[in-house]
């Protein structure tokens, strides 16, 4: 069976890398620019994975995270979050806001593909 990815960023070159990529390994990908977007979506289509930008407009990662880990049927969805905001400041924010993994831009490829097969097999 298909394995879902929600990939919410804004970025659109880097949007369009990931998903490459990650439909490369045989994911089925779900592009959103904005957190508001792919929570308006999460309803019909429950992803195995959702790999979640913090600086976006409207609302943030960090409210993203929490909204859908606040949610007694998306609490279980595996979140990873990708960022520039390499601190540590921005590490544990996005931990506290119930995000499973954190991975710092620029990262490489395997980096990613790695962390996404672990959440998903988690």
């Amino acid at each position: 069976m298909e394995k879902k990815i929600f990939l919410i960023d804004d970025e659109v070159s880097l949007i369009r890398v990931i998903k490459a990529c990650l439909e490369k390994e045989g994911y089925k990908v779900f592009c959103f620019s904005s957190g508001e977007k792919a929570l308006s979506e999460l309803k019909d289509i429950m992803p195995d994975l959702i790999v979640l930008d913090i600086k976006m407009q409207g609302i943030n990662g960090y409210e993203v995270c929490e909204i859908i880990k606040s949610n007694e049927y998306y609490s279980g969805i595996p979140i990873l979050v990708i960022t520039g905001l390499d601190t540590a400041d921005a590490r544990s924010t996005s931990f506290i806001a119930g995000a499973d993994d954190y991975l710092a831009k620029p990262f490489g490829i395997k980096d990613i593909l790695s962390k996404v097969e672990y959440l998903i097999a988690k």
